[in-house]
């Protein structure tokens, strides 16, 4: 039917163009966050610096919610090792509007979180004790381009909340007469915590 043609009821309206895919894809960096929790063995072991790396990936699923996938790998320290993996729903509270960039403003995370922790000993740094950990909590945060006249598809993500932990199952030690080492920190770490993200990420 021509362009300029009528129906009965008066012209007819364009269709609806698809929502673009584009800019619905984030694939981030967390390096301040995991470095902070170890900082003080950094500072004054001597031993120069712990790097652990949070990496993580989010896709946007509706105009105003995402499924996200994060990894930690390296966590801790050489001797008390964190490790595991988080699954992370999203909902982009602002800004309001039906022009609202994708996966950009203040939102809400729900997070699932699985860690794996083990101490060594030893000058062949040997597994001594292990354990696992299960958590749940909530996130308030932000993401935003910092500089989107430049770099528009980097965003910058920052977000504070909180989280409880519990055991999976017996902490477990190979050495019985080296047990008291599994009192460390990251054994303690039960109950409810702070949590924080603060990594760049390149949106696609």
């Amino acid at each position: 039917m021509p362009a300029h043609a009528q129906s009965a009821d008066g012209p007819l309206k364009a269709t609806p163009a698809p929502p673009n895919s584009a800019d619905r894809n984030v694939v981030r960096v967390d390096l301040l966050a995991p470095l902070a929790s170890n900082i003080d063995y950094s500072l004054s072991s001597g031993k120069g610096l712990v790097f652990p790396v949070l990496v993580s990936y989010e896709r946007q699923f509706g105009s105003r919610w995402s499924v996200g996938f994060e990894a930690l790998v390296r966590g801790g320290t050489p001797a008390n090792r964190r490790s595991g993996a988080s699954l992370l729903g999203r909902w982009y509270v602002l800004p309001v509007g039906r022009s609202k960039p994708p996966l950009q403003g203040l939102y809400l995370s729900s997070v699932l979180s699985y860690r794996a922790l083990s101490t060594t000993a030893g000058d062949f740094n040997l597994p001594v004790n292990s354990g696992k950990r299960a958590g749940g909590g909530l996130l308030l945060g932000w993401q935003v381009p910092p500089f989107p006249g430049i770099l528009p598809n980097l965003v910058f993500d920052g977000a504070v909340g909180i989280m409880a932990w519990a055991r999976l199952g017996d902490d477990r030690t190979s050495d019985p007469g080296y047990y008291a080492y599994i009192g460390e920190p990251i054994f303690k770490r039960t109950g409810f915590l702070p949590d924080a993200r603060y990594g760049l990420g390149y949106r696609f």
